[in-house]
Formats: C-alpha cells, sequence, structure tokens
C-alpha cells in the first residue's frame, strides 16, 4: 500500500519565479509532498519585482496568508513555513501568530545562516511564541547544534538535507568513463557576482595559466553586471577560461559531469548548504568550497574545505597537482566517493521525510 501524509500539509514560503536556491527547494518539497496526499501552497515571492514594488507584493501576500491560515477550517492541518532570513524573518513571525492562534502544528524550515551567525531578536520572540508544538526542519546536524546554542528550541527537530530534492545527474553516469587523459577539467556554476566568489575563480583561473598546469577552466552560469561581464571577457582574451554562458536542465548535468573537480568560491556570508554542491557530487565530480554554512558536513570527504584564514587559489592549485599525478584508478575512486557522499545524503532526506510527514 502507498505511503499517505499523515494530515493534510501547507507549505509557506517563496516558489519559482523567480528561480533561486531557496525558491527551488520549497517547490521540490512541495512536489514531493503533493505526490502523497492533499497540501497547499502560500506563495511569498515577489515575482521578480524590486524595491518597493516587490515589498508591497511581499507584504500584500503576508496578509493574504496570515489570514488564509487564521480561517482554514478546523480540520487538521500541519504548517511548514520557510524562514526568510534578515528583515524577511517579521513576515516569518506575522506566518507564525496565525499558526499559533489557531493551535495548529507547524515546522520552521531552515534555509539561512543569516539568524545564526548573528543572534536575532525576532528569531528569539518566533521559538517563544511557539513553543513546544513548534518543530524545526534543519538542513544537518551541524545546524541544528549551531541553532540550537542561540535560540530555546522545544519542539521536535529533524535533519532534512537538500540532496534528495537536488536532480540526480549522476544516476545515469558511468563511473569508470572517468577521464583517463593527464588534462584536468575543472569549473564553477552560479549566478556569477563578486558574493559568489567570481573573482576569486578569475583569480585561479590566471595563476593556472601563469603556472602553465594542463588544465582546462570553465565558468558557468548568468552574469547580470556589465563589470562583470567584462572582467570575465578580459580573462577569456587572456585564455585564462571559457565561460558558456547558463546552463539548465540536461546540459547543467552534461556541464557537472565534464568536470573533475568543482570550485566553489563562495563569498556569500549566509551561504547555507549549496544546491550546485549536491549536483556536482551526484555525478563524481571532487569539490573544493571555501568553509560556509554547512559546507564542511555537506563535502565530508569527497572534497577540500578552506579555512576562510587559507589562501584558497593556493589549496585549489595543490589538488590540481594532486589529481594530475593520481593514476586512473585513483581518480575513478575518488569520483566513487563523491557520488557516495551524495546518496548518503539523500538516503537521509527521504528517512527525514517520511518521519515527518508520512504515515
Amino acid at each position: 500500500m502507498m505511503a499517505k501524509l499523515r494530515t493534510p500539509v501547507v507549505l509557506i514560503g517563496p516558489f519559482p519565479p523567480p528561480v533561486h536556491g531557496f525558491s527551488m527547494i520549497m517547490d521540490a518539497l512541495a512536489n514531493r509532498v503533493e505526490a502523497f496526499g492533499v497540501s497547499g501552497r502560500l506563495d511569498q515571492s515577489s515575482k521578480d519585482l524590486r524595491g518597493t514594488r516587490g515589498h508591497i507584493v511581499r507584504l500584500y501576500k503576508c496578509i493574504f496568508t496570515f489570514f488564509s491560515v487564521l480561517f482554514s477550517g478546523f480540520e487538521p492541518r500541519i504548517y511548514v513555513v520557510g524562514v526568510n532570513g534578515g528583515g524577511g524573518m517579521i513576515y516569518t513571525l506575522v506566518h507564525l501568530l496565525a499558526v499559533v492562534s489557531r493551535r495548529r502544528s507547524g515546522y520552521l524550515y531552515h534555509h539561512s545562516y543569516a539568524y545564526i551567525n548573528r543572534k536575532s531578536l525576532v528569531m528569539r520572540f518566533i521559538c517563544f511564541l511557539g513553543g513546544a508544538r513548534l518543530g524545526h526542519i534543519f538542513l544537518d546536524g551541524a545546524m541544528l547544534f549551531a541553532f540550537g546554542k542561540m535560540y530555546d528550541v522545544r519542539g521536535d527537530v529533524f535533519s532534512l538535507p537538500n540532496a534528495a530534492f537536488v536532480p540526480d545527474h549522476g544516476a545515469c553516469i558511468n563511473l569508470d568513463t572517468a577521464n583517463k587523459s593527464k588534462l584536468i577539467r575543472i569549473g564553477f556554476l552560479s549566478n556569477l557576482t563578486r558574493e559568489k566568489g567570481l573573482y576569486e575563480f578569475l583569480r585561479l583561473a590566471r595563476e593556472v595559466r601563469i603556472a602553465g598546469l594542463p588544465v582546462e577552466v570553465v565558468l558557468a552560469g548568468p552574469i547580470v553586471s556589465s563589470v562583470d561581464k567584462e572582467a570575465v571577457a578580459r580573462a577569456q582574451c587572456l585564455g585564462d577560461l571559457t565561460w558558456v554562458g547558463p546552463k539548465y536542465g540536461d546540459e547543467k548535468g552534461i556541464f557537472f559531469a565534464s568536470l573533475d573537480l568543482f570550485v566553489f568560491p563562495t563569498e556569500y556570508q549566509n551561504e547555507a548548504q549549496p544546491i550546485v554542491i549536491y549536483e556536482a557530487l551526484s555525478v563524481g565530480a571532487r569539490v573544493i568550497s571555501k568553509d560556509r554554512g554547512s559546507v564542511a558536513c555537506q563535502i565530508g570527504k569527497a572534497g577540500v574545505v578552506v579555512d576562510r584564514r587559507e589562501d584558497f587559489v593556493a589549496v585549489v592549485i595543490n589538488e590540481i597537482n594532486r589529481l594530475l599525478s593520481a593514476s586512473s584508478e585513483e581518480r575513478v575512486r575518488l569520483r566513487s566517493i563523491a557520488r557516495q557522499r551524495f546518496q548518503e545524503d539523500v538516503r537521509l532526506s527521504e528517512r527525514t521525510f517520511r518521519d515527518i510527514f508520512l504515515g
């Protein structure tokens, strides 16, 4: 017999468009929940609107959500509230006020380190208000531990990694076909901005060229800023790298599968558990990332996590030299470790999903 939802579920948070990590995961979770029974979505996205207009749209949706929950009838429901970081946490508080006033069960779905890196009075009040009826869904145990040191957690807690909601690009990849040539291919895919580490990657590409290493450097993703476009164009003219533009769907999977090493030099302070790292691991690409949020636990033994005090570029070049000297059998073994790391978190995520939602 197919499992069913323990009780109807309503998800409150941003859904695409626009497409970003938070909205993608909320959408993927909602799709998974809807496959098992009755559920609903209360979308909080500003739909690409910026500035004052965007805030007005979000405020309207917040008020609409408040009254939708308040007058939702008497049948039992579970509310899953995607937590906004920063000033948007006020919206989360309003959503929770409606859930608590109806004495309904609720979970905060955590996706940001904004209120973990810096203590928030609003989050402190949210935890007080929710009490033992408010559960928490974290990305991993490290996030749970860091949050628990700062706030009073009295409800149920779960670790639900993003892995199960990420396309498994490696499902049809034969790891035995790993690159057996001496040419190493490294890449970076993101929304390409300074905050996401674009200029650190450009510095890496330049150092690789200067060192004369047999490495192909590939950059993927959209670039909005004209200044950033000019910087990438200069790097291409010098022969430092190749920019292949945005990649979506199957093209994204092909990009990741072509890499020996995925580099993630993020400078974003509130980085949590990047989807792109799981996508790279799913095809067996080794990962090097700066230490932010839950990244260290996410990568595990499938790559290298670089302390913020270390020279990121120097660490990457050391890893490149290691791969260059590795045998083809060793490269296959490293790809297998990366793939296994992804699958571990997929299994954990699926178990946690069943524990939270299914009867």
